[in-house]
This record gives C-alpha cells, structure tokens and sequence, in this order.
C-alpha cells in the first residue's frame, strides 16, 4: 500500500475564483459577453470535474488530540470558508494563538460579504466570530468541541475593504464547556463582540 500524495496548494486558483466572485459583484457586461464568459467558465468546470474524480463523502467523525502548535488550528483549515487560503469564498482569516489560546485574527472583507451598503452582512460577522472562538478552543479544550450557544452584539457596521482585527480569549471552563468573548475591531474601534459556549460531547470527555 502506497502513501496518498500531498495534495497541491490550490492557493492560486482560490485567489482566481475571489477576483472572479469580486468582479461579477460590480462588473456591467453587455448580455453577449455574459454568454461568452460563461461558456469560458463551464469548460473550466468541465476540465477540472473530469480530473477530480467523484467527490468523497464526508466525515461522520472527528480525530482526537490537540492540535499541532504549528500556525495551524485545526486539522480541517485546508477547508474551512473562513481561514483557508484555499477555500473560494474564504477572506481568509489569518491568525496566531498564545499559549493561553488567546487568539489574534486578521481580515479584509471583499464586496462578496457585503450585507448593508459598504458593510459585511451581519450573517458573516457571526461566522468570523464564532470562527475565532473555535480557534481559542481548539487551544485550549483536550478533545473535539461543538459551539452550544453564540451571542453576537452588533455595535456598529462592520466596514468592508478595511482591516480588521478579530480576537478572541478564554474566560473560564466548567466541565465539559468552555466560556470564551470576543471582540471585531476596524481602525481600533469596536464593530461588534460577542460570547460563545464551547462543549465536547460525553464521548470525548476525561
């Protein structure tokens, strides 16, 4: 039995397929270059579905353990719609953890997130939120977790094509759950905070 190969960095393409999403946002085409980019963009459907296989069905179970202290949360970050480089609809969410699993993210919100003229829609400041929280967990908590409850205060719009900052800290623990707080900040100011309980099911519970 031979090892599986590393899977190649889809990065490039992902970046592609942002610009694409961002441009078709804004973009004013006369009805017949409509019609020729979606050709264009059905035969590099078509390309790629016939080299990729049948799509593999989906995990039903998590792997135990914590993570590797390596820049990396989690082991599905290749992944995930917020924090990979190689997911299309991505910002993607860059981040550090301390040893307390205090987290540090940072993000840049395209036209693709926008909720409000000029603001993020307030679905995905949900998701950066409960994102980050997941990140501060994955540090902190011994085994896989679920988000049990999450509550979000808008304070203000979250502005698109400005930096952001998205943190994340442990308040405390009580068994088999965690209690975390986080804030979004744009320019220094608050945009939104929120909480979040944190629990691992009974299985994977010491």
């Amino acid at each position: 039995m031979t090892d599986r190969p590393e899977r190649a960095s889809w990065q490039p393409v992902a970046e592609q397929m942002k610009a694409i999403t961002n441009t078709i946002l804004w973009a004013d085409l006369p009805e017949d270059d409509v019609a020729h980019v979606t050709a264009a963009l059905g035969e590099i459907n078509r390309y790629l579905t016939e080299r990729a296989g049948p799509e593999p069905d989906l995990p039903t179970t998590f792997a135990s353990g914590r993570p590797v202290r390596d820049g990396v949360a989690h082991n599905f970050r290749r992944r995930s719609m917020v924090s990979s480089p190689e997911h299309p609809f991505s910002p993607p969410l860059t981040f550090e953890v301390d040893d307390e699993g205090n987290a540090t993210g940072h993000a840049n919100l395209s036209r693709a997130f926008q909720g409000p003229p000029g603001r993020c829609h307030g679905g995905y400041v949900a998701v950066l939120l409960d994102h980050i929280f997941g990140v501060t967990g994955a540090w902190t908590m011994p085994g896989p977790f679920f988000t049990k409850a999450l509550e979000v205060v808008y304070d203000a719009g979250v502005p698109l094509l400005v930096d952001l900052e998205v943190t994340s800290r442990l308040d405390r623990t009580e068994g088999r759950k965690a209690f975390v707080s986080g804030e979004i900040r744009a320019d220094g100011e608050v945009c939104a905070h929120g909480t979040a309980v944190l629990v691992m099911p009974k299985e994977f519970a010491s």
